[in-house]
């Protein structure tokens, strides 16, 4: 440098790499005017290096929304199930993957960890967390007959049937240490919907039981097999009896007699209605002994 107070001095700017070590000294000659001569002189050396003091970032990347809501109304899967389950239709593969959509039950969340820019190298594992109300933490494993089928190192597969609201952690671990983690939610939607019988016809003398098939519809659209998701009781009222409840289910049948229904003007009437609300989570099955129930193949059912 030649100007300020680092005239005489030298800068010397290089990259240096973790693996390297340079080492420098000065050399140069010093006028002494009292001899008459140049003395030469050497520094002493002064290794330099660098030293890497932070560890390239780890980082998760998950291919889901934070917060999954989801709506029993329009899981095509579930109706799916349902009417394989009652010979509806034949069990199919091509048509059970045609029903894995996304907002089927059967939710695959893809995970992956990155290591700087680029997918991590090293071996990692994931762990799951449901978060509980008191901000503590308890691991899930899917193991345990819990929402979750699945949880591998590069996916979850979770059953959102078996969730209501609960709120969960991915996280990640290299050498027993975590690296990084995601937090997500699960909320199911309860939608508004229309519940009407389909009988219109009159009671005739002769008749002795009344047959009733219930239409719900949703958001514009018919649902089909809706006991599926709703819970529909069947209620009659007559002149005798106020409100006498036959069955629950998307179909009714009953005697006409059990209703008190009369066979005069002033008591010949007969009202007919239901009630419902959507069914709630599913969950494990037991026996009266608190055994998990399961079938023929040993796999555990669950029910709600």
């Amino acid at each position: 440098l030649t100007d300020g107070s680092n005239r005489g001095s030298i800068q010397i700017s290089k990259n240096v790499e973790v693996s390297k070590v340079y080492s420098l000294h000065f050399e140069g000659e010093i006028a002494d005017n009292r001899l008459g001569v140049n003395v030469p002189i050497k520094t002493d050396s002064v290794n330099l290096s660098t030293t890497d003091k932070s560890e390239t970032a780890y980082s998760l990347s998950v291919l889901e929304d934070p917060v999954i809501l989801y709506n029993p109304f329009l899981d095509k899967l579930l109706a799916y199930d349902y009417a394989v389950a009652h010979g509806l239709v034949t069990a199919s593969s091509d048509a059970r993957d045609e029903a894995l959509d996304v907002n089927a039950y059967e939710r695959t969340i893809p995970i992956y960890l990155h290591h700087g820019a680029d997918l991590s190298e090293n071996e990692y594992t994931i762990k799951v967390f449901q978060i509980n109300s008191d901000k503590t933490e308890t691991e899930i494993t899917a193991a345990d007959d819990n929402e979750f089928n699945e949880i591998a190192y590069d996916h979850i597969t979770m059953d959102l049937r078996m969730v209501t609201k609960a709120d969960y952690v991915i996280k990640a671990y290299v050498d027993d240490k975590k690296v990084d983690q995601w937090q997500f939610s699960v909320g199911r939607v309860y939608p508004d919907y229309r519940v009407r019988g389909t009988n219109g016809t009159a009671i005739a003398p002769t008749d002795t039981e009344r047959y009733d098939k219930a239409m719900v519809d949703c958001d514009g659209h018919i649902v089909e097999n809706a006991e599926n998701i709703i819970s529909i009781l069947w209620y009659t009222a007559t002149a005798a009896k106020s409100k006498v409840q036959h069955n629950e289910g998307g179909e009714t049948l009953y005697t006409l007699e059990s209703t008190g229904i009369g066979v005069n003007y002033d008591d010949d009437w007969l009202d007919e209605w239901t009630e419902s609300e959507q069914k709630e989570q599913y969950a494990v099955a037991l026996d009266e002994s608190e055994n998990e129930i399961t079938d023929e193949s040993g796999d555990t059912l669950i029910i709600n």
